[in-house]
């Protein structure tokens, strides 16, 4: 599917999703978490394997201003990804009683984007240095950026389970 496709594609959908108001989509993301656990867990199996068969190295970080701009180039990604979900934490608290304390809400928010995205990014850097000793990802990686990269590690994957 060309680029403009996937993009009239994903605008309709997020279209049609918000048609139906706020409520569908808080019943919706009351489920729609499970199947990207799935392909988490499912991708840290299958790269698990891959570190276990003496491919993977960790990776000697130097020091410097190239290492510190990676650092802080990663951190900043992490960082804006969770700052996205910020706008719409007051969504999340509106079903809770009113004398609900704010801790207690803030918390429960800050976990709630903490854990998620700590194991994807962790995962996703992961998967990434392996690209320095496996020429098939870095080659999937190379020609269709991350999303080839995902592909080429749940690609044993899918001929089990798919």
């Amino acid at each position: 599917m060309p680029g403009w496709a996937r993009i009239i594609t994903i605008a309709l959908g997020t279209f049609v999703v918000a048609c139906f108001g706020y409520d569908f989509v808080h019943y919706d993301e009351m489920f729609s978490w499970f199947s990207c656990l799935a392909v988490f867990v499912l991708a840290l199996g299958e790269f698990g394997e891959f570190a276990r068969s003496g491919s993977f190295n960790n990776i000697k970080m130097d020091s410097g201003f190239s290492e510190t701009v990676s650092v802080l180039s990663f951190a900043a990604s992490v960082i804006g990804i969770a700052r996205g979900w910020t706008s719409q934490a007051s969504h999340y608290s509106c079903y809770q009683p009113v004398g609900t304390n704010r801790w207690k809400i803030f918390l429960c928010v800050f976990a709630g984007l903490l854990f998620p995205s700590c194991f994807a990014e962790t995962l996703c850097l992961a998967i990434e240095t392996g690209t320095v000793n496996d020429q098939a990802y870095l080659a999937t990686q190379n020609y269709d950026c991350i999303g080839g990269l995902l592909a080429a590690v749940l690609s044993s994957a899918w001929g089990r389970f798919g």
